[in-house]
């Protein structure tokens, strides 16, 4: 079953920062790492369960899984009510401590 993917506004703001930071560097590494990470997310639809789960026990507990993109975390929630959703939370820098801000 196709699910839909659901970017929460906290993961919109994310992606636009990481692309804004990249392309103070490279306008084109900026939108091929836009690309990467929208491309992965769609591999979401038909496969919600290739992400892994945290490491703390109550981010597991509270049915966040995580994926890994290149140096970026993606993390999301399959939604319990509507089991047709996914609901991207946050995107991260591998090396930020997402836990403390979830």
């Amino acid at each position: 079953m196709k699910r839909t993917i659901i970017v929460t506004e906290p993961a919109t703001n994310d992606l636009k920062d990481i692309v804004s930071y990249i392309a103070a560097d490279s306008v084109s590494r900026a939108l091929k790492m836009h690309d990467v990470i929208m491309e992965r997310l769609h591999l979401l639809e038909a496969n919600p369960n290739i992400g892994g789960y945290p490491k703390t026990k109550k981010l597991k507990a509270e049915g966040y899984r995580k994926l890994i993109i290149e140096n970026y975390i993606v993390m999301y929630r399959l939604s319990e009510l509507k089991k047709n959703e996914i609901y991207i939370i946050r995107v991260f820098h591998g090396a930020m401590n997402y836990e403390k801000h979830l």
